[in-house]
Protein backbone atom coordinates (compact mmCIF):
# COMPACT_ATOMS: atom_id res chain seq x y z
CA UNK A 1 0.00 0.00 0.00
CA UNK A 2 3.03 2.92 0.74
CA UNK A 3 4.29 1.79 -2.67
CA UNK A 4 1.03 2.76 -4.20
CA UNK A 5 0.91 5.77 -2.23
CA UNK A 6 4.40 6.98 -3.16
CA UNK A 7 3.87 6.31 -6.50
CA UNK A 8 0.52 8.31 -6.86
CA UNK A 9 2.15 11.42 -5.77
CA UNK A 10 4.93 10.92 -8.08
CA UNK A 11 2.81 10.40 -11.14
CA UNK A 12 1.33 14.60 -11.20
CA UNK A 13 5.32 15.31 -10.77
CA UNK A 14 6.53 13.44 -13.60
CA UNK A 15 3.74 14.30 -15.81
CA UNK A 16 4.42 17.92 -14.96
CA UNK A 17 8.33 17.80 -15.74
CA UNK A 18 7.08 16.04 -18.78
CA UNK A 19 5.03 18.38 -20.18
CA UNK A 20 7.64 21.13 -19.11
CA UNK A 21 10.09 19.82 -20.61
CA UNK A 22 8.45 19.10 -23.65
CA UNK A 23 7.25 22.92 -24.29
CA UNK A 24 10.66 23.98 -23.62
CA UNK A 25 11.84 22.03 -26.46
CA UNK A 26 9.11 23.22 -28.50
CA UNK A 27 9.72 26.84 -27.48
CA UNK A 28 13.74 26.57 -28.76
CA UNK A 29 12.22 24.98 -31.66
CA UNK A 30 10.07 27.68 -32.84
CA UNK A 31 12.57 30.17 -31.23
CA UNK A 32 15.10 28.73 -34.32
CA UNK A 33 13.25 28.86 -37.23
CA UNK A 34 13.36 31.51 -39.45
CA UNK A 35 11.05 34.03 -39.87
CA UNK A 36 8.44 34.52 -42.65
CA UNK A 37 10.19 37.08 -45.28
CA UNK A 38 7.47 39.68 -44.64
CA UNK A 39 7.62 39.24 -41.01
CA UNK A 40 11.88 40.01 -41.56
CA UNK A 41 10.95 43.24 -43.68
CA UNK A 42 9.17 44.30 -40.28
CA UNK A 43 11.82 43.60 -38.24
CA UNK A 44 14.58 45.41 -39.89
CA UNK A 45 11.71 48.50 -39.95
CA UNK A 46 11.25 48.15 -36.18
CA UNK A 47 15.26 47.70 -35.53
CA UNK A 48 15.14 51.37 -37.15
CA UNK A 49 16.47 53.92 -34.79
CA UNK A 50 13.83 56.62 -36.10
CA UNK A 51 11.17 53.78 -35.26
CA UNK A 52 12.40 53.31 -31.76
CA UNK A 53 12.55 56.39 -31.34
CA UNK A 54 9.07 56.92 -32.49
CA UNK A 55 7.87 54.42 -30.34
CA UNK A 56 9.36 55.60 -27.25
CA UNK A 57 11.55 52.40 -26.31
CA UNK A 58 13.81 50.07 -27.57
CA UNK A 59 11.61 46.36 -28.02
CA UNK A 60 12.91 43.22 -27.19
CA UNK A 61 14.18 41.64 -30.15
CA UNK A 62 12.88 37.83 -29.12
CA UNK A 63 9.47 39.45 -29.25
CA UNK A 64 9.33 39.52 -32.72
CA UNK A 65 9.01 35.81 -32.76
CA UNK A 66 6.08 35.63 -30.97
CA UNK A 67 4.03 37.23 -34.44
CA UNK A 68 1.05 35.99 -35.40
CA UNK A 69 -1.40 36.68 -38.57
CA UNK A 70 -1.59 35.45 -42.23
CA UNK A 71 0.99 35.42 -44.88
CA UNK A 72 -0.29 34.69 -48.27
CA UNK A 73 1.60 34.78 -51.54
CA UNK A 74 1.04 38.07 -52.39
CA UNK A 75 0.11 39.45 -49.35
CA UNK A 76 0.88 39.51 -45.22
CA UNK A 77 -1.33 41.24 -42.34
CA UNK A 78 0.90 39.92 -39.23
CA UNK A 79 0.87 41.60 -35.70
CA UNK A 80 3.89 41.81 -33.43
CA UNK A 81 3.30 41.93 -29.51
CA UNK A 82 6.31 44.50 -28.56
CA UNK A 83 8.08 44.04 -25.04
CA UNK A 84 10.30 45.86 -23.32
CA UNK A 85 12.66 45.27 -20.36
CA UNK A 86 11.98 47.77 -17.28
CA UNK A 87 13.68 48.49 -13.65
CA UNK A 88 10.83 48.66 -11.02
CA UNK A 89 13.22 49.57 -8.11
CA UNK A 90 16.29 51.28 -10.03
CA UNK A 91 17.55 52.88 -6.68
CA UNK A 92 17.18 49.41 -4.48
CA UNK A 93 17.34 46.85 -7.38
CA UNK A 94 18.99 47.89 -10.26
CA UNK A 95 19.41 44.43 -11.42
CA UNK A 96 15.89 43.93 -11.53
CA UNK A 97 14.60 43.53 -14.58
CA UNK A 98 11.07 42.55 -15.33
CA UNK A 99 9.55 42.25 -19.28
CA UNK A 100 6.08 43.93 -19.95
CA UNK A 101 4.35 44.22 -23.27
CA UNK A 102 4.91 47.83 -24.25
CA UNK A 103 2.43 48.03 -27.24
CA UNK A 104 0.94 46.04 -30.19
CA UNK A 105 2.44 46.20 -33.98
CA UNK A 106 -0.03 46.04 -36.76
CA UNK A 107 1.23 45.39 -39.74
CA UNK A 108 0.13 44.96 -43.77
CA UNK A 109 2.48 43.99 -46.42
CA UNK A 110 2.06 43.37 -50.19
CA UNK A 111 4.60 42.09 -53.02
CA UNK A 112 5.59 44.87 -55.04
CA UNK A 113 5.75 44.23 -58.97
CA UNK A 114 9.44 43.87 -58.22
CA UNK A 115 8.60 40.83 -56.17
CA UNK A 116 10.28 42.62 -52.70
CA UNK A 117 7.99 43.06 -50.11
CA UNK A 118 6.49 46.27 -49.01
CA UNK A 119 4.67 47.81 -45.96
CA UNK A 120 1.33 49.34 -46.73
CA UNK A 121 0.48 50.43 -43.41
CA UNK A 122 2.00 50.19 -39.65
CA UNK A 123 -0.01 50.54 -36.75
CA UNK A 124 0.77 50.63 -33.40
CA UNK A 125 -1.57 49.84 -30.31
CA UNK A 126 -0.54 50.75 -27.07
CA UNK A 127 -3.79 49.04 -25.45
CA UNK A 128 -5.47 52.82 -24.96
CA UNK A 129 -8.28 52.00 -26.95
CA UNK A 130 -9.32 48.68 -25.94
CA UNK A 131 -9.75 50.09 -21.96
CA UNK A 132 -12.83 51.85 -23.09
CA UNK A 133 -11.37 55.46 -23.76
CA UNK A 134 -13.84 57.49 -25.23
CA UNK A 135 -13.65 58.28 -28.95
CA UNK A 136 -11.13 56.05 -29.57
CA UNK A 137 -11.13 55.19 -33.35
CA UNK A 138 -10.96 51.31 -33.58
CA UNK A 139 -8.52 49.74 -35.89
CA UNK A 140 -10.99 48.29 -39.36
CA UNK A 141 -10.28 46.90 -42.22
CA UNK A 142 -10.48 49.16 -45.30
CA UNK A 143 -11.26 48.40 -48.57
CA UNK A 144 -8.02 48.72 -49.86
CA UNK A 145 -6.59 46.16 -48.03
CA UNK A 146 -9.52 43.84 -48.48
CA UNK A 147 -8.70 44.31 -52.17
CA UNK A 148 -5.27 43.38 -51.81
CA UNK A 149 -6.20 40.38 -49.31
CA UNK A 150 -8.55 38.86 -52.41
CA UNK A 151 -6.76 40.36 -55.46
CA UNK A 152 -9.29 42.29 -56.49
CA UNK A 153 -9.66 45.93 -57.81
CA UNK A 154 -11.11 48.64 -55.34
CA UNK A 155 -14.74 49.76 -55.65
CA UNK A 156 -15.14 52.91 -56.79
CA UNK A 157 -18.30 55.05 -55.92
CA UNK A 158 -20.43 56.10 -58.93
Amino acid sequence: MASSGALRQAVPLVASGALCIGGGSLLVGEFQRELPEPCQVVAAHLEHPDVSRQLGFVAAPWSIRLWHGHVGDHFARVSFPLFAPRVPFPDSLPWLRIIWRRSTVHAALSRGLTGEWEIVSLLEDDGVARDGAAGAPTPRRTDDIIAAETGRSVRTSD
